[in-house]
């Protein structure tokens, strides 16, 4: 009888492993335990950039109060380009178009508050720091996710951040079954987003490939 069980636990759990959601193939567990420790190591280099007057343009409100920051949930960075977008088809996976940057972005808080970031790149299997700040952006990103996680009670790790660089777009993104959505962390009108409101990428996709194929790489 207590093989029988055993065998039958096993035909539960092992289905459930083998749906791991990972966008593009990353495993987002992996890429924030890999990169933890030098994302902790990077917040005293935060901290010596933050003296002085350069501290506001990090985010930070008063003097020292880099010295206190703590590292929040990553996120995982993911680009889509404009040539997947000229190329799109709505009977095409929408989750193809995502191609990992190869980044993954820490938040930094001071107190309750988000206040900064750290972004990290694995350069010869080291993950290093490649830039700081963006507080604006954080802070967007980070309200967005929270309030996908109230919406949906997604966990905030199988969150991802998504960015269509030659549209000045960024989202959070989530995968519900095998549906890729994508919610904006802004507004953007031009486009129909409304920061906040969760859209099908297949959708949004669909609406910016008219765009895609007009553009001609101009600033937006």
């Amino acid at each position: 009888m207590r093989v029988a069980l055993l065998a039958a636990a096993a035909v539960v759990v092992l289905p459930m492993a083998s749906f791991a959601q990972k966008p593009a193939g990353v495993d987002l567990s992996e890429m924030q335990k890999s990169s933890e420790s030098a994302a902790k190591s990077s917040l005293a280099t935060l901290a010596e950039l933050a003296k002085g007057e350069s501290g506001r343009s990090l985010g930070f409100s008063a003097p020292g109060e880099a010295d206190q920051a703590v590292l929040k949930q990553p996120l995982t960075d993911f680009i889509v380009g404009l040539d997947a977008l000229r190329a799109w088809q709505p009977s095409d996976d929408a989750k193809a178009l995502l191609k990992p940057s190869g980044l993954i972005v820490y938040p930094v808080a001071s107190g309750d508050a988000v206040r900064s970031s750290v972004t990290l790149e694995k350069e010869d299997n080291a993950w290093k720091a490649v830039a700081f700040g963006a507080p604006a952006l954080t802070q967007a990103v980070t309200r967005t996710r929270d309030a996908v996680v109230g919406s949906t009670h997604v966990s905030a790790s199988d969150l991802f951040q998504v960015r269509i660089p030659a549209f000045n777009l960024v989202f959070v993104g989530s995968l519900n079954g095998d549906r890729l959505m994508l919610t904006p962390v802004t507004d953007a009108p031009q486009y129909d987003l409304k920061a906040g409101a969760t859209v099908a990428a297949s959708d949004l996709f669909t609406r910016l490939k008219p765009e895609a194929e007009k553009d001609k790489g101009l600033p937006r």
